[in-house]
């Protein structure tokens, strides 16, 4: 073998080497390329505080739907619960323009027909009472207009507008009880309060000067004075005060009528002690430390006045022994 063909085959295994390591590097580097497509992307971490933050949201979302399904819940049951109980037959359904009833009144539940039309009148006369009061408020202006002097008479007249009206609305509801349930002591108190209406009626029908009611007799003084519209509203107002004066009388000589057969002044006097002793246990079981007080300052007046416990006990022991009939 000589030295060309040497060289020659030298130079074809160099070539032969060079080819081959040519074909492994690209067969590796196809093999990694092949596999890092393989292998799936890296999952990027997240974050920990909106992580917490968004559990605690969910949490109170959940809270907050757990607590509106208790409250729905809750409501279905007293819903259920107020269509199992019947209302109340006697609920305050009076007076029915406002929104807060005050009473209750029904005439043909509540009052016998025999004195039915009595208290429907009373009833009405109440309102009667009430234009009235205004009325007489309405001369007050207008006589103050006429005679700057009378002020004090305006102011009055506005001031009786809330007395008389309670007054009157308070002996009503006195005759209301008394005609439903008999009550001589009901019938006792609507006297008492006529009285004072009579009083009102009067004083309204003559409307003396700084009374507060503008009746004839302002009327008069006016006219005097030559101020003729406002003496015709006074004159005219007092008149009005005369008829509701004669229909009280009316009413008080019926109802007296009624509180006598309703047991008169012996009735009255022994549901007014029943009435006091409920009150005295109501007040004794309600205030129990000022009931001690007050026992501890009676036994201290009895041993300190004797003499009027003693004339104090005579009377109720004779107050009972004419009561002791209605009994039997």
């Amino acid at each position: 073998m000589n030295f060309a063909s040497f060289a020659t085959e030298n130079a074809f295994i160099t070539a032969a080497r060079n080819v081959v390591a040519v074909c492994w590097l690209a067969v590796s580097y196809r093999y990694s390329e092949q596999s890092a497509s393989d292998v799936p992307p890296p999952v990027p971490k997240k974050d920990d505080a909106a992580t917490a933050e968004m559990l605690n949201r969910r949490a109170e979302e959940l809270d907050a739907r757990e607590r509106a399904l208790n409250a729905r819940e809750a409501n279905s049951r007293v819903e259920a619960l107020a269509e199992e109980v019947p209302p109340d037959p006697r609920a305050p359904n009076w007076p029915p323009c406002f929104p807060k009833k005050l009473v209750f009144q029904d005439f043909e539940l509540d009052i016998p027909l025999a004195v039915r039309s009595r208290v429907r009148m009373t009833y009405y006369h109440l309102f009667a009472v009430m234009i009235l009061l205004l009325l007489n408020m309405l001369c007050g202006i207008v006589t103050f207009f006429s005679d700057i002097k009378r002020l004090g008479d305006l102011i009055l007249s506005c001031f009786w507008v809330v007395v008389v009206t309670l007054l009157v609305f308070f002996t009503y509801r006195k005759l209301y009880d008394a005609s439903r349930i008999g009550s001589s002591l009901s019938y006792g108190i609507f006297l008492v309060g006529m009285f004072f209406e009579f009083l009102f009626d009067l004083s309204a029908a003559t409307g003396f000067s700084g009374s507060g009611f503008l009746g004839i007799w302002s009327g008069v003084l006016l006219l005097a004075d030559d101020h003729k519209t406002a003496a015709a509203m006074n004159i005219l107002n007092g008149c009005l005060w005369v008829l509701s004066f004669v229909f009280d009388i009316f009413l008080f000589i019926a109802v007296r009528k009624s509180f006598n057969d309703a047991g008169g002044l012996k009735a009255f006097r022994k549901q007014a002690v029943e009435e006091s002793g409920k009150a005295v246990v109501g007040f004794i079981k309600d205030h129990p430390d000022q009931a001690k007080k007050a026992g501890k300052a009676a036994v201290s007046y009895a041993r300190e006045n004797p003499d009027v416990v003693r004339e104090v006990g005579r009377t109720a022991v004779s107050a009972a022994s004419e009561s002791e009939p209605l009994l039997h």
